[in-house]
């Protein structure tokens, strides 16, 4: 494979701990931050809000299959993530890492109906990169 996904869902923009969005949402996170930590490999960068991140959890496969696995970890407890979603600022972060030669085998990136009706629930904004 020529290329690497990764997809997550994002929330930011609070003020209490990490720790309580997942006791609220019931879902462990990847990944979480509190506002001034130095940011991964940035000696010199910190952040700027607390944070809270959930990953697809699949580290092969299309754009489909891991917003799928995203979503089917977040549905048990759906009202509750479009609640803190609704709450706070919350982005669904999807990142396509290329390699070199791999500019002919671009994934497809596709959003069907049911993809846009639940990030619309979400009240979510979507951050696509594509890093060379």
């Amino acid at each position: 494979m020529n290329h690497e996904i990764k997809l997550s869902l994002i929330i930011t923009g609070f003020e209490e701990s990490p720790g309580e969005i997942t006791q609220t949402v019931g879902i462990v996170p990847t990944q979480t931050w509190l506002k001034g930590e130095l940011i991964d490999n940035r000696a010199i960068v910190k952040h700027k809000e607390n944070g809270w991140r959930l990953s697809s959890g699949i580290k092969e496969g299309t754009f489909e299959d891991h917003l799928g696995s995203l979503f089917s970890i977040l549905k048990p407890s759906l009202d509750k993530v479009i609640t803190v979603c609704k709450k706070y600022h919350g982005e669904l972060f999807c990142a396509l890492y290329m390699s070199e030669g791999s500019e002919d085998s671009l994934p497809a990136i596709h959003f069907d109906k049911s993809t846009i009706s639940l990030l619309s629930q979400l009240g979510i904004e979507v951050d696509l990169y594509i890093v060379p």
